[in-house]
């Protein structure tokens, strides 16, 4: 078949076959595959003469063929050579290397390069790099763990072959052998890489690994590469590498499933080159892929790669995985899972918790019978103190927490009435003497007489008789009524009439108070006793006991638990008969507090009196905290109890008390025990198991000799220090025994027993508590850490990589070659990757969350109120005694359980913030705050501020209470200085104080003022936020200075007082918060926010003495301003003094505060001057309140305000980044309004304007000065003025506005000056244009008075001939010619100028040019001007970079000035031509100035400038355009003033006046038809004119888009541009926004009047309608003004002259126009008037038949030019993206700035060197490392941008995340279009992002309509 082959190709071609064809390649084939059976049989390895043979194998076969494919295809290629090869190796690697020297020679030979087209051989690279390593140089194995290690290995080989190749006098040999030694260690290195990832299983780590080496070359088998490496593929491997890794990592950080797509991804697109691979390619790689992951993939990715067997499609493989890598795959089942969602929200919020049977009133299970069987006495009490209304339980916290007057005062009340809220209000700021309060003018009771006793001694005896017979009978002295309310029946007056909630919050304060509690309470008026432990349950106390080791004195036991929950000794002291001498009370006091303070209210109290009507049957507690001293009384904790009133009397409470006593106390006189009641008692007391202490108050002395367990004591004249010792020593040794110890909650059974009422027992106390009790059982199934991130999921790690993600979107960077807008799009995802994780976590909601959800939705006030308190108190209980480190992880609390319903609903706002199901969640939160209790506003955790979930929140409170007007009261101090405590004590808030830890994060708590104090202040709330103390020592290693900054400026800055807290005298304390506090008020004043703050001092002694006040107040002030200079340095600002930052005075700002306890804790009472302090702080700050009204905000503007300073903060720079939303909205209202005024002013000056060019053109107006034109505009104007006072005075934000009050008044003023100059200076041009016709007129009156006197001669010679009109008409025509030659025989020949020959002469001497008459001629005459950059434009020297901004590259911004040099020239002429002005030499003049004025308007700083060509050739364009209009306008003025063309045109007038005149009395209709005639035109004019303004008007008040502000038409704009989709109009928008304002506004003007509805007709219409009314009057008013007049003569002439007096402001009617008519023989008035009004229908008709034909080129005043004078504003635009200034005032003050800015490629910026356009947003870069390059060589970093110059320091941008959805629509919509324009393309970093690509247009219109 060859020969065959060979003989028809030599046939055909007459030419031999070539070498590759015929005998010799097959002889070639032959030979190979011969001598490769003699190599299947050598064995073992080659020796030198075999590798010779296969030497002389290869050079015969390439002598044969030419070509190495059969040496390769058919020797290398088999597998026996390839074994012998490789054996060979192998052989002379265990050989010394100089014995294989020749062998690597000869084997270089053979393979090099031939080996690399080989395409099986995998041991080729191990051969080969044998072959090319050197001895001397031989690398180390590395060993390589890591990937970073790898890299470094990469960076170093790739350094190596740099320097090698760049070395002096390197050869190519050298640098081959330094690609082998890189190759090498390259491979060596990943191959240890990879050993290493196999030994820790990490599959997916060494997948990636894999992907990226084998795309360079890399054998798996071998581990060696198959090709040399050089620089580029070490960097290539190195980088993405290194990418993929940092994607990957990333992505597996938030969910593995996309991380695993990523690689699966990677696997199929990696590659060195930018080709694709082939599907082959994709398969081989997929089929690796899955053998290495062997079934380890996803479900997900399971899913899909099932989903490519069945379909095949490697694109639609690609395009799922990126889908599911950015989360848009999972959209579709998001629809679906958040329905599941939705429905198990519903469900949880249905499901109705038994619902307790109370709704409101909690004591609504108590007999009604209570009240009605109260005695009169009680209720006497009670109305006496004006609280009838509220008995009973019906007081509820309310009272307590409402800020009123009383509470500010710290004084005494002067009525009964006033007692209950100034005790209240006194027990708030935990002022113990509360005990004592009496009314002003009540009596100070006098002490009670001590009765006389006599004092006996018994003997004493064992048994019950004889113990008997020890005790006298004592006799009570008779009592009498006092006359003020005695402090304890105030005290038990206000707790019977309390709920359980007040009741709660009384006892809490009374405990702290060191003042006793009621533990058992009769109710008045029955029989019943009340046990109150839940008043008690939140009382926490602390203590310390020594734990004793046998007699020495052990560890001390720290004990700080709920007291109700302690298990304590209690010794109960009691009282048979009565006792004028001992007060049980007073030995009380003396025993928990040797006397220093009275726990017991006692007989001896201030403001005690001798009855007290509701103590009798009290049974009061308190308890004795030792402190671990020696002076300790008691050892350990020891409740002591005391029942008031003669134990005989309350049987009930004295068994009870028996029942739970470890000891007790009977205080016994002798006259009262021998009855039998007394007997009785006295023998149960003797035969208790509990010991009883007997104290007789008739007896000195008692005999010895008692019993162990049965102690009597005679206190009768007994020392009493000496007696407490005795007693005190006798109790402590009584309860060392093994007594009886009961908490109170232990105490609960036996109070049941005893039939004793129990407020816990309040069904819905009870259901509350079954619930929280089954709830928090749950947290206690594991270790609390675990259990947390199980049933509080959302909380946990990922809200904690959601928040850095969130703060990463304001510190946006590029990442390898992705942009920032790639980075933020890629942020966006992982975030919702997240959310949608934390969806899957927290859904359907857990066993924790459902129930607790449920309950607080289904239960009614109170229960959930009882519900809070015991899950506060159960989880408290959970989380104390944990290590400080596990604080975190170990605590839980309230604020976790909200925290997670806040983040459950963070998780689902996006999707559903309008479920009713997902509304509730913060409506729960809002119902709280309501209630009192404390919202977290920052999470401490996460120190992040969740602003969906917050601003919620103040949703909610607005719809529950409205906007209210709401003063921020913040809180700022060092950890644990007592800044909860202090608000507890103002304000008797419930923030965590001492519950095992301390506050962390910020909390916000609402506070109510009364009606009457609003009114004073001016606002509804006070809103408190306590802050986590600042240097907290669990934030010590987490950047806590920074932690601290950021939390000082946020309080700080949503704060309108902030108190500071200082703690004691510590100089380095003080200098830290002084430090933080300060920075933070001076970032507020560089942000014009003006906070003020109070100083609180505390614990710094007594600081009565004035010195010692100033001189702390001196320290103070050094310290202020030592710290304000300190942190004006680091925040850059000019600033000395403290008192420069705020308003500030030394002597009112700062509060000292004495120690908070009146000796040493836990026993210790709060320092009443500690109360008093704080009672003049919460005065101080109610009147800086009040002063600073100005700055109060409602509730929706500080939800605005939280969210600024919090976007603010999360940039590196708060005032950089701060952006006042509130301050916008206000501003941009106000521009709203301004327009609003600015219209008014411009209407009726335009009203004036037309009605003064009236009279002008009527010659009624020779001047019109500028104090004529004020007073026409005065009442407008001040009308305006008024308006805008009262804008500025009473709406809601005047505060803020008056920041703008000042400017906002220039800038009417400005344009009320500027409008009224612009109508001063048309209406002085129009008299001097009228005076100049006048002159022409003059010479034309002239002519037509000898016209009209020959007429009327002609007319007296024919008057009564009853000569037909024809025949009159023949008469009239025969003489004309010949008049008018007589009448213009004198007149002067009018003068012809050559135009052509002017312009010329004033060109040639302007310019003065050598040949430039020869310019002239040659210039072209037609077309548009040949702007040509290489001729007219000058290169400055930094013109090389100036292209690197197609914005300002000079063929945009040089045609734009050369466009508006051309408009304005014609528009000078375009008003010429309106003006009918004659041709005239400045003309061309003025064309010359406008074009010097355009090209000095070119900026300095602009990157070009222009030459006298341009100037010349510019200045030649317009005047050529020029010369033909100035010719015709000449023409048409020579027409209109030449004698004989002017009477000419008249001829038709004359005839008609001629027969009028001979036709007698029938002249008056023709007079009146002719009359009208001459109205027609004037009329026309008037409507024409009247009606434009109305339709400006009617637009501006109905149409959206002009009836607000020129950012609202910006709005209406690009939605009429998307809507529209034309990429020329988006260009024209773009590239010049002045130009398309107007084009729009006339389109939508066009479309208005011009549409289907055809509303111009009515325009027209209604502006004829209001003219003609206007003829007619002035037809009546002149008719009735000259029909009375005498004299006959010239009638007509007097009612033409009122006639147009009456029209003169209404059209343009001159007299002169009419006086061919005055000399009518008119004398009937009456007949005239009727004739006139008969006429005017007719012309009016007429007029009207005009109208459909009507288009806006009537209008020799643009409506839409109206329009657009009105929304002019400032036009500049952003020098990086384009957008214009959005301030809609001319010549506003500061800045120019934007409200979004938008991407870059809109104005053609790209990345230097490259062809990709720069995507990114201003107001991003300027928050990122980027450099930008303006104009020249020198590159800025965007943070400064402003260093660039102008334009650019011109421009105020500040660094925000939020961005417009529709630029991104728009760049991916249009990206052809801009990528044709710009010359650039999309790609690499400019690539546009994948969520861009996604967003519809309708997302974008809809982003538009949103506030």
């Amino acid at each position: 078949m060859s020969r065959a082959l060979r003989a028809a190709y030599k046939a055909l071609t007459n030419q031999s076959v070539g070498t590759t064809f015929g005998e010799e390649l097959a002889s070639a084939v032959e030979e190979a595959r011969d001598f490769m059976q003699i190599v299947r049989t050598w064995e073992g390895t080659v020796d030198e003469r075999k590798l010779l043979m296969l030497m002389d194998l290869k050079r015969d076969l390439g002598a044969k063929t030419k070509d190495p494919r059969v040496w390769i295809n058919m020797c290398l290629s088999d597998k026996a050579l390839q074994d012998l090869l490789v054996n060979t190796v192998r052989s002379c690697q265990e050989s010394p290397p100089e014995n294989s020297t020749s062998v690597k020679a000869i084997l270089e030979s053979l393979l090099h390069p031939h080996i690399y087209s080989v395409r099986d051989f995998p041991e080729s690279s191990f051969v080969m790099q044998w072959i090319f390593q050197t001895d001397h140089r031989l690398p180390k194995t590395p060993r390589v763990s890591e990937l970073e290690e790898l890299l470094q290995t990469l960076q170093q080989m790739m350094e190596h072959i740099h320097a090698v190749t760049y070395a002096a006098g390197t050869s190519a040999s050298a640098i081959q052998e330094a690609k082998r030694e890189a190759t090498l260690t390259t491979g060596l290195a990943i191959y240890s890489l990879l050993r290493s990832l196999q030994d820790r299983a990490q599959k997916d780590m060494e997948l990636l690994l894999l992907l990226i080496a084998t795309s360079t070359g890399y054998q798996v088998e071998s581990g060696t590469f198959q090709h040399l490496l050089g620089h580029p593929e070490i960097q290539y491997l190195a980088e993405a590498m290194e990418v993929a890794h940092k994607q990957y990592v990333n992505l597996k950080e938030q969910d593995a499933d996309r991380a695993e797509a990523s690689l699966l991804l990677t696997g199929l697109t990696v590659t060195p080159q930018s080709k694709e691979l082939s599907p082959q390619q994709k398969t081989e790689r997929l089929v690796f892929m899955e053998a290495h992951m062997e079934g380890l993939w996803s479900t997900g990715i399971k899913n899909l790669l099932q989903k490519h067997r069945e379909c095949k499609d490697w694109e639609m493989l690609e395009r799922d995985l990126n889908s599911f890598i950015s989360g848009s795959l999972e959209e579709m089942e998001d629809d679906e899972r958040m329905q599941t969602i939705l429905k198990d929200m519903e469900d949880t919020f249905q499901t109705s918790e038994p619902s307790s049977q109370s709704q409101s009133k909690s004591g609504a299970s108590e007999p009604k019978a209570n009240e009605a069987a109260a005695n009169q006495e009680f209720l006497q009490l009670l109305k006496r103190l004006g609280l009838e209304s509220h008995y009973p339980r019906k007081m509820g916290t309310g009272h307590f927490r409402t800020i009123c007057k009383t509470s500010l005062l710290d004084s005494q009340p002067s009525e009964d009435q006033e007692l209950p809220l100034h005790f209240l209000q006194k027990l708030l700021t935990v002022d113990y003497q509360v005990r004592y309060l009496t009314c002003r003018d009540g009596t100070n009771p006098g002490l009670a007489p001590v009765p006389e006793t006599t004092e006996q001694e018994h003997e004493p005896s064992d048994s019950f008789e004889n113990f008997l017979n020890d005790l006298e009978e004592a006799a009570p002295e008779p009592t009498s009524r006092d006359s003020h309310v005695h402090p304890m029946d105030l005290q038990m007056a206000i707790f019977h009439c309390a709920d359980d909630f007040l009741r709660q919050s009384i006892a809490t304060k009374l405990a702290f108070c060191q003042l006793a509690l009621p533990l058992l309470v009769p109710t008045p008026g029955t029989a019943q006793v009340e046990f109150p432990l839940w008043a008690l349950s939140h009382i926490k106390r602390s203590w310390k006991e020594v734990e004793k080791s046998g007699r020495q004195p052990g560890m001390r036991s720290y004990n700080n638990k709920l007291i109700h929950q302690a298990e304590t000794p209690i010794v109960s002291f009691i009282r048979i008969g009565t006792s004028a001498s001992s007060s049980k009370s007073h030995l009380l006091n003396a025993l928990l507090s040797k006397q220093r303070h009275n726990t017991f209210f006692h007989r001896h109290c201030r403001g005690s009196t001798r009855e007290c009507l509701l103590m009798a049957g009290v049974v009061e507690i308190a308890w004795y905290c030792p402190r671990g001293s020696p002076d300790d009384t008691f050892e350990r904790c020891v409740a002591f109890c005391n029942l008031h009133g003669d134990a005989r009397d309350h049987g009930a409470q004295l068994q009870f008390l028996q029942d739970i006593s470890a000891v007790n106390v009977a205080l016994v006189s002798e006259s009262e025990h021998k009855d039998n009641r007394g007997r009785k008692l006295l023998r149960d007391l003797w035969q208790s198991q509990r010991p009883l202490v007997c104290l007789l108050t008739d007896r000195e002395k008692v005999a010895a000799g008692q019993s162990s367990k049965t102690i009597t004591i005679g206190i009768k004249n007994r020392n009493e220090a000496e007696m407490l010792d005795e007693l005190t020593k006798i109790i402590r040794n009584l309860l060392e025994g093994s007594n009886p110890r009961f908490s109170l909650d232990a105490c609960l059974d036996k109070a049941r027993q005893h039939g004793f009422l129990v407020d816990e027992d309040r069904p819905e106390c009870v259901t509350a508590k079954a619930k929280a009790k089954e709830l928090v059982t749950l947290l206690k199934e594991e270790k609390l850490s675990e259990i947390k991130s199980q049933l509080l999921p959302l909380q946990g790690k990922l809200w904690h990589q959601w928040c850095k993600k969130d703060k990463e979107l304001t510190r946006l960077q590029e990442k390898g070659n992705r942009s920032i807008e790639h980075h933020r799009s890629q942020i966006e995802l992982d975030k919702a990757a997240i959310r949608r994780k934390q969806r899957k976590q927290a859904f359907p909601l857990n066993r924790l969350m459902k129930p607790f959800l449920g309950f607080l939705q289904s239960q009614p006030a109170d229960t959930k109120k009882y519900f809070l308190h015991w899950m506060k108190v159960f989880m408290d209980d959970l989380s104390s005694g944990r290590l400080s480190d596990e604080i975190n992880d170990s605590s839980i609390g309230l604020e976790h359980l909200m925290r997670e319903v806040g983040q459950i609903y963070e998780a689902l706002d996006l999707m559903n913030s309008k479920n009713e199901n997902v509304v509730k969640l913060p409506q729960m939160a809002a119902d709280l705050m309501v209630s009192g209790y404390p919202v977290e506003l920052l999470d401490g955790d996460a120190s992040y501020l969740p602003l969906r979930w917050v601003g919620a929140i103040f949703d909610s409170l607005i719809e529950q209470l409205g906007d209210k007007r709401v003063f921020v009261l913040s809180v700022l101090g060092l950890q644990s200085t007592g800044k909860s405590t202090l608000l507890n004590a103002m304000f008797g808030l419930q923030f965590n104080v001492s519950a095992g830890r301390c506050t962390r994060g910020a909390f916000m708590q609402l506070l109510p003022l009364d009606e009457q104090l609003q009114q004073d202040v001016g606002f509804d709330y006070v809103l408190v936020v306590d802050t986590e103390g600042l240097r907290a020592i669990e934030m010590a290693n987490k950047q806590s200075l920074n932690h601290d900054n950021e939390l000082a400026t946020f309080v700080i800055g949503i704060g309108n007082v902030t108190l500071i807290n200082i703690f004691g005298e510590n100089p380095s304390e003080m200098q830290d918060v002084l430090q933080i506090a300060v920075q933070a008020f001076l970032r507020m004043k560089k942000v014009n926010l003006s906070p003020s703050c109070l100083f609180v001092h505390q614990n710094v002694g007594e600081v009565t003495a004035k010195e010692q006040n100033m001189e702390g107040q001196r320290r103070l002030q050094e310290k202020l301003d030592e710290m304000t200079l300190a942190a004006a340095q680091q925040e850059s600002c000019d600033v000395s003094s403290f008192s420069d930052v705020i308003r500030f005075d030394v002597n009112t700002h700062i509060h000292y505060f004495a120690h908070l306890w009146e000796g040493n804790p836990p026993m210790a009472p709060p320092n009443p001057t500690y109360s008093h302090n704080v009672q003049q702080l919460k005065s101080k700050v109610l009147q800086a309140a009040k002063e600073s009204q100005g700055s109060v905000l409602r509730l929706s503007n500080l939800k605005v305000r939280i969210r600024d300073l919090w976007n603010a903060l999360l940039n590196e720079n708060f005032v950089f980044s701060f952006k006042n939303t509130l301050e916008i909205a206000v501003y941009r209202k106000l521009e709203t309004a301004f327009s609003q005024w600015t219209w008014r002013l411009r209407s009726h000056i335009l009203e004036v304007q037309m009605r003064l060019d009236n009279r002008i053109r009527n010659g009624d107006l020779q001047e019109v000065s500028r104090a004529h034109l004020e007073g026409l505009v005065q009442e407008t104007s001040d009308a305006i003025v008024t308006d805008m006072e009262k804008y500025f005075r009473e709406d809601k934000d005047r505060e803020m506005l008056v920041q703008w009050k000042g400017s906002t008044e220039l800038k009417l003023k400005e344009l009320k000056e500027n409008l009224l100059l612009e109508t001063q200076k048309k209406c002085k041009n129009l008299i001097e244009l009228q005076k100049t016709q006048n002159k022409l007129d003059a010479k034309k009156s002239e002519y037509e008075d000898k016209l009209l006197r020959r007429s009327r001669e002609l007319a007296l010679t024919l008057k009564g001939d009853n000569l037909s009109e024809a025949q009159l008409r023949d008469s009239f025509t025969s003489l004309w010619a010949k008049w008018i030659a007589e009448v213009t025989s004198t007149a002067p020949s009018m003068e012809w100028v050559d135009i052509d020959a002017e312009i010329e002469n004033v060109l040639l001497e302007h310019f003065k040019e050598p040949g430039f008459q020869e310019r002239i001629r040659s210039f072209p005459k037609h077309g548009q001007f040949p702007l040509d950059l290489k001729k007219h434009v000058t290169k400055k020297k930094v013109w090389k970079k100036l292209f690197q901004l197609n914005f300002f590259s000079a063929d945009v911004n040089l045609q734009d000035i050369t466009d508006n040099i051309i408009m304005r020239v014609m528009q000078n002429i375009d008003k010429k031509e309106q003006e009918k002005q004659d041709y005239s030499r400045t003309f061309i003049h003025e064309i010359l100035r406008e074009v010097q004025e355009g090209v000095n308007s070119i900026p300095s700083h602009a990157s070009f400038s222009v030459n006298k060509d341009y100037i010349i050739d510019l200045s030649l364009y317009l005047c050529r355009k020029a010369a033909e209009r100035f010719k015709a306008m000449h023409k048409a003025f020579q027409k209109a003033n030449d004698p004989v063309t002017y009477l000419n045109s008249k001829r038709e007038d004359y005839f008609m006046c001629f027969q009028m005149s001979c036709q007698g009395a029938t002249s008056v209709t023709a007079f009146a038809v002719f009359l009208c005639d001459k109205l027609r035109p004037a009329l026309r004019r008037a409507v024409r004119e009247r009606t434009a303004k109305a339709i400006a008007g009617d637009m501006q008040g109905k149409v959206p888009d002009f009836q607000g502000n020129r950012a609202n038409l910006d709005v209406c704009i690009l939605r009429f541009l998307a809507q529209e989709e034309k990429f020329q109009y988006f260009k024209q928008y773009l590239r010049h926004p002045a130009k398309f304002f107007q084009w729009y506004i006339e389109k939508r003007v066009e479309s208005y009047c011009l549409g289907e509805s055809r509303r111009l007709e009515r325009f027209l219409d209604f502006s004829l309608d209001l003219l003609y009314e206007n003829l007619l009057s002035a037809v009546t008013s002149s008719t009735q003004t000259v029909k009375d007049r005498k004299d006959r003569e010239n009638k007509i002439s007097l009612w033409l002259a009122e006639f147009c007096r009456e029209l003169t402001e209404v059209i343009n009617l001159p007299r002169s126009d009419l006086k061919s008519l005055e000399h009518q023989e008119i004398t009937d008035i009456e007949f005239l008037s009727k004739a006139m009004e008969e006429a005017l229908p007719a012309m009016k008709e007429e007029l009207r038949g005009e109208f459909p034909d009507a288009d806006l080129s009537w209008f020799e005043r643009k409506p839409h030019s109206i329009l657009a004078e009105q929304f002019s504003g400032c036009w500049e635009q952003c020098p990086f993206c384009g957008a214009v200034c959005t301030n809609t005032m001319q010549g506003h003050d500061g800045d120019h700035q934007l409200l979004f800015h938008r991407p870059n490629a809109l104005t053609g910026w790209w990345f230097e060197g490259t062809e990709e356009l720069y995507l990114d947003i201003c107001s991003t870069s300027v928050a990122s490392e980027n450099e930008f390059i303006p104009r020249n060589d020198q590159s800025y970093p965007y943070k400064r941008y402003r260093d660039a110059g102008p334009p650019f320091s011109n421009w105020k941008i500040l660094p925000d995340s939020s961005t417009q959805a529709y630029w991104k629509w728009f760049v991916s919509h249009f990206r052809t279009d801009l990528e044709t324009l710009h010359g650039k393309k999309f790609q690499g970093k400019g690539e546009i992002p994948e969520a861009w690509e996604r967003i519809t247009k309708q997302e974008a219109l809809a982003e538009l309509d949103k506030p």
